[in-house]
């Protein structure tokens, strides 16, 4: 049974819990045998479950052996030069660590000698050198030594070279010891020495090498070797077709072969001919021009990932891509197209990925701290301390839950669902046009009606900044907690979201709120989940709104709009509005509090800490908690804004217009025009934009 077959098996037994919609998703690039092509392909398994524990605490590596349970070993791309056991063998040599080091017998080379670790050696005793005014053995305290033996040690072994270099001196010797006409090998003196701060001291050699931990011959070597820098001789090798390379006498042996090569042809026979060396490098970069006429866009949502470049598509899989590129060099006329595997190679070093919903990939949801774990960066306190306040916000949520599920409480929870394009399409005139970004954000009611509203957004109506969540949170508070009446009319309400904070954890949004809560007398809550374990009931509804876009066709934003009311029936369908740039509001002027930050100076709590915020209409202040079993604390005072805001001031709108697109990006979507119906032309044509691209001129000075 192969890994598709046993990952297959694996999904079809899971249960899920039927009080959300959840969904699995395997996505397979290739089935297809591996040849000698090495073809590398990942395989995923996609969950939405919110509280799906034992799968969503797997560190990345654990979920890649999970996969490959067949017993063979996963082949990288890329080889990690310091698990080999060699290297790591290198490592502890150049610490100073016990190793286990290689000693040969005859033509045979055993790995079983046993190296003890460098340790500080005793001090100088020399009678001689603590009666001697000129050096300093006596000075260094054992404290003193061993912590330059330490730090000497941390270096890599160009450091430790540099260092030892620079604390060795060399002179003319000063007398001769041999017979007359007799001549000494030896023609210089070293002078030895040790710093004490920013002073050198002369010390004996005994002293110096037993300091550092080092032998006589390996200080003898360094200092012979740095002693011939610039000393090697140039010679000048005369090659066919009256070429002459200087080469450098101490390379000659690595050169022998390259000159080799360079001999059997002469520039003039061959002054039109394309060398293998030059073909490749013509393959290597045609396919990084390629990469760059791709469409692509910035890491939105993977946090574990947010140096990753994103290709806009529509591809579904790196061989799509591929595919797409062995298009481009017939079109191109590139014979040899590079392999599947160097192709793949490439990618990687560009840090580009497919641009996918990989928010709902469970080993991309895992937390800093559980992945440092799982390569044992992370000690079991940090992270059982780490895990004890993943599982009492879960209990913390669960409990909130029974009472929405009761009516005694609102309690929402809200998300931003990842960044979609507009227009998608299974075309290839996609792939090389910037497409207009459209953002949902998810309010979902944990009450049994399970009331949602998705508010949708184009780039052209609204950027991704504080005010906008703030509105769009205010709003929907208003009309589900206030003018609607419900039996949750006038309860407490409480929102659950992650800790972004632009979004969710930020002054702004608390200042609205808690003016909110004194116009309506109603204590509002925020909590906030443990970084890395944000799964939240609001998921699920990106997973359905997913699930129903599946090979659908968009062509407006508002297309996102009528599918998402679809996406469920039972209990009722979600509630999705297509939002305005006139819809957003400006709460810059309604600041009763500066800042929300617990502490004031360095080391002090940040807002990043809060694991709590609580608005009191009575009090009309704000309180916050560091873990959900303290208690509230106020905000310290000296945040609170020094004039008295007015309650029931009225705040402006943020946007008095929409948002103006480059030229780049609205002259692509212009020729996306081709592949789109005639009735939706008008909504691109009338995309605000800038009338002329913006380009930089440099003059060369005369």
């Amino acid at each position: 049974m192969n890994n598709y077959d046993e990952i297959m098996e694996d999904v079809n037994i899971v249960s899920l819990d039927p009080n959300y919609v959840n969904e699995l998703n395997f996505i397979d690039d290739s089935k297809e045998e591996l040849g000698n092509e090495d073809v590398i392909e990942h395989s995923y398994i996609v969950g939405t479950h919110h509280d799906y524990k034992q799968i969503n605490t797997i560190p990345e590596q654990k979920f890649n052996d999970i996969c490959n349970s067949n017993g063979k070993q996963k082949r990288r791309l890329f080889a990690d030069q310091n698990e080999r056991t060699r290297e790591q063998t290198k490592i502890k040599r150049m610490l100073g660590q016990n190793y286990t080091g290689y000693h040969r017998e005859g033509k045979s080379v055993f790995h079983n000698t046993i190296r003890e670790k460098r340790t500080l050696k005793p001090a100088c005793t020399s009678i001689y050198c603590a009666s001697s005014k000129n050096r300093h053995c006596n000075r260094f305290k054992e404290n003193e030594r061993q912590s330059m033996f330490d730090d000497f040690w941390k270096c890599s072994w160009d450091e430790k070279k540099t260092y030892c270099t620079n604390l060795v001196s060399k002179q003319i010797k000063k007398q001769e010891t041999l017979a007359a006409g007799e001549a000494s090998r030896r023609n210089f003196s070293y002078i030895y020495h040790l710093k004490s701060g920013d002073m050198k001291f002369v010390v004996c050699k005994t002293m110096f090498q037993n300091t550092l931990g080092l032998n006589e011959w390996m200080v003898k070597n360094w200092l012979d070797s740095s002693n011939q820098v610039g000393e090697l001789s140039i010679k000048k090798k005369k090659i066919t077709g009256s070429v002459e390379v200087a080469v450098d006498e101490h390379n000659m042996k690595q050169n022998d072969r390259a000159q080799k090569e360079l001999t059997k042809y002469t520039l003039e026979e061959h002054q039109d001919e394309i060398s293998p060396q030059k073909s490749i490098s013509m393959r290597y970069d045609h396919l990084n021009s390629w990469f760059d006429s791709l469409a692509k866009m910035p890491s939105h949502y993977c946090r574990q990932k947010t140096n990753r470049i994103y290709l806009e598509g529509p591809f579904i899989s790196k061989m799509n891509v591929y595919s797409a590129y062995l298009q481009k060099c017939v079109e191109d006329s590139v014979e040899n197209p590079l392999s599947r595997r160097i192709f793949s190679i490439i990618m990687e070093k560009r840090n580009l990925s497919i641009f996918q919903p990989s928010k709902y990939m469970i080993y991309q949801d895992i937390c800093d701290k559980c992945s440092s774990y799982g390569v044992n960066q992370v000690c079991d306190d940090d992270y059982q301390e780490h895990m004890k306040q993943k599982d009492r916000a879960q209990e913390e949520i669960t409990k909130d839950t029974l009472d929405a599920q009761a009516y005694k409480k609102n309690v929402f929870t809200m998300n931003l669902q990842v960044v979609k394009l507009c227009p998608a399409l299974n075309s290839n005139a996609l792939y090389y046009s910037s497409k207009l970004k459209v953002h949902n954000f998810t309010v979902y009611n944990l009450a049994p009606e399970h009331q949602c509203s998705s508010y949708w957004l184009d780039e052209s109506e609204g950027m991704l900044e504080s005010s906008v969540f703030t509105s769009l949170i205010i709003k929907h508070l208003t009309l589900n907690c206030i003018k609607k009446s419900t039996t949750q009319s006038n309860n407490d309400i409480i929102l659950y979201s992650n800790g972004c904070g632009y979004q969710n954890r930020n002054v702004l949004l608390s200042n609205a709120l808690l003016k909110f809560a004194i116009q309506n007398n109603i204590v509002i809550e925020q909590k906030f989940l443990v970084e890395g374990h944000t799964q939240l009931p609001c998921d699920s509804v990106h997973s359905a709104i997913e699930s129903v876009l599946k090979n659908k066709e968009i062509y407006l934003p508002s297309d996102y709009v009528k599918l998402t009311k679809i996406a469920r029936q039972k209990p009722n369908p979600y509630e999705s509005t297509l939002m305005a740039h006139s819809d957003f509001q400006d709460y810059k002027d309604i600041m009763f509090y500066k800042s929300i930050r617990p502490g004031k100076s360095k080391g002090d709590p940040e807002v990043r800490d809060i694991r709590a915020i609580k608005y009191d209409p009575t009090t009309q202040k704000i309180y916050f908690k560091l873990n959900f079993d303290d208690e509230y604390q106020e905000i310290p005072k000296y945040h609170k804004a020094k004039k008295k805001i007015d309650i029931n001031k009225e705040v402006t709108r943020l946007y008095q217009n929409r948002m103006v697109l480059s030229f780049s990006k609205w002259s692509d979507l212009q020729k996306l025009k081709i592949v789109l119906p005639r009735d939706v032309h008008d909504f691109y044509d009338n995309l605000p934009h800038k009338h002329e691209l913006k380009t930089t001129c440099k003059f060369a000075k005369d």
